[in-house]
């Protein structure tokens, strides 16, 4: 009796028990919504996606550049060479002190200063001489030897041009030839009543002496006025790192590779000329890169020619703040299929690279969960200056195990989502750097002889590409770049 008695009560105990299971769930079941059922039943009949991710991988890209001619307006100063030259031709420059067979002595000296005129590249000058001449008269008359002697001063100027150019080992070369010369006094000295000319030795003389001096011209400039070692100062002061902004720091890099010039040519008291240094150039963010110093190269007087000036930077977001940026947006976004009939939920994004395509990794829940793979391909959209993607689709595997369990999933409705909504603008970044070559390199100081100003004049985006940490976008900005040697 006592085991039936004890049975009986359990039973009781377990009526009493489930019946307070059935209250709770009777009151607790119109407040979640029948959110309860809905999880089980999805349990139940939700299908299930594995695919294999695409394989994290970066191809190595050879990124191109632009190469760019800065020129480098260079003067002569006109004043300088008249300096060279009459330092080089002063004082006697000739001298005949015996009588022998001619009867003369003869002393020439520059009278002035020489005066330059300038044409293109050469340069016509005078030289200005006095000459001293002193003639002895003999006669002899029965046995009886009678001489005298006169002496004269005369005038008269030596005609030169010079031709000018740089070598290929910059050398500053002149090339000068007489271009004959000009009495201004008749040469003839008298005697008496005895007239001696002396104009035919005194000519052979003094075209003598202009083949001497132009020699000497030549020979000076070229020893006096040197150009290397200018042209080497701004070759390897362009190459240095130029810091535009601190915090963050912004930094302009020029690599020169080949160096040209122009036609020298004259214009009032300056002999002009431009270098032409053909180099690449970028904008670098973060820390000063160095890389050594590329040797002055031999001048080239044929190749380069004044062209526009490119600059190029780099604009970028990361493949953290793209992953952010997409989990903003899709996380626990409901897609609806079939007028509502099926539903998947987004649950979390993580964004990669492979190749040159961008995967989305999405981890999803509701009527089909799991993971799905997306590729897609970065572009530049230049109406909007923005960062988009194109050719959004599933990878192959998803593809294959969505029309296996879920066809209705490939009618494209994520993908469109995708591509509509996930844009980067670069607008902020090309905007900031215009503000910032206006405003560093207007007019800015880089040696205390060698001055840099700037101006961009249109940006031209150019090439999307994956690296390992960022989706990033190559820019050229076209304008101007110019190289100042002041004093």
């Amino acid at each position: 009796m006592t085991v039936f008695r004890t049975l009986s009560t359990l039973f009781n105990l377990k009526l009493q028990f489930d019946n307070f299971i059935l209250k709770i769930i009777v009151k607790v079941l119109p407040s979640f919504g029948w959110a309860l059922f809905f999880i089980i039943a999805t349990a139940s009949s939700c299908k299930k996606l594995a695919p294999q991710a695409p394989l994290e991988n970066y191809l190595s890209v050879e990124r191109t550049k632009k190469l760019s001619v800065i020129p480098v307006p260079v003067q002569i100063s006109v004043k300088d060479l008249q300096t060279i030259i009459n330092n080089n031709i002063s004082g006697l420059l000739y001298e005949d002190s015996t009588f022998d067979a001619d009867n003369l002595l003869i002393k020439v000296w520059k009278e002035s200063d020489i005066k330059l005129a300038v044409s293109g590249n050469e340069f016509y000058y005078d030289v200005p001489l006095k000459v001293w001449v002193k003639g002895k008269y003999e006669l002899k008359q029965l046995g009886i030897g009678l001489s005298q002697t006169k002496e004269a001063d005369f005038k008269l100027k030596l005609k030169f041009k010079s031709v000018i150019s740089l070598s290929p080992d910059w050398q500053l070369i002149t090339h000068t030839v007489g271009l004959g010369h000009e009495w201004l006094t008749p040469p003839v000295i008298k005697v008496g009543f005895i007239e001696i000319p002396f104009k035919r030795l005194a000519d052979k003389v003094i075209n003598d002496q202009q083949k001497y001096l132009a020699k000497i011209i030549d020979a000076k400039v070229k020893e006096d006025l040197e150009i290397k070692s200018y042209a080497k100062d701004v070759w390897e002061k362009i190459q240095e790192p130029l810091q535009i902004q601190q915090d963050p720091d912004v930094w302009l890099k020029l690599q020169p590779t080949e160096v040209g010039i122009t036609q020298l040519g004259g214009e009032g008291e300056w002999i002009k000329t431009t270098l032409l240094l053909k180099a690449y150039s970028d904008i670098k963010f973060g820390l000063k890169q160095t890389a050594p110093l590329v040797e002055l190269p031999a001048l080239n007087k044929s190749s380069l020619s004044e062209e526009d000036f490119y600059l190029s930077f780099d604009s970028e977001i990361s493949y953290l703040d793209l992953t952010e940026m997409a989990n903003q947006y899709f996380r626990g976004k409901v897609f609806e299929f079939r007028n509502g009939k099926k539903k998947v939920m987004i649950d979390k994004v993580n964004i990669y690279g492979s190749g040159n395509k961008l995967i989305f990794d999405l981890a999803v829940s509701g009527d089909i969960a799991g993971k799905m793979y997306l590729t897609s391909l970065p572009y530049y959209d230049s109406l909007s200056q923005s960062l988009g993607l194109k050719d959004v689709d599933f990878d192959l595997d998803t593809k294959n195990q969505i029309l296996k369990t879920a066809s209705w999933l490939a009618q494209g409705t994520i993908q469109k989502k995708i591509e509509t909504n996930l844009r980067y603008s670069v607008t902020e970044d090309i905007k900031q750097v215009q503000e910032l070559i206006a405003k560093e390199l207007s007019d800015r100081k880089i040696a205390d002889f060698l001055y840099i100003k700037a101006e961009v004049k249109e940006i031209i985006p150019r090439e999307v590409f994956l690296t390992q940490e960022s989706l990033k976008i190559i820019i050229d900005s076209k304008g101007s770049l110019n190289l100042f040697l002041k004093n």
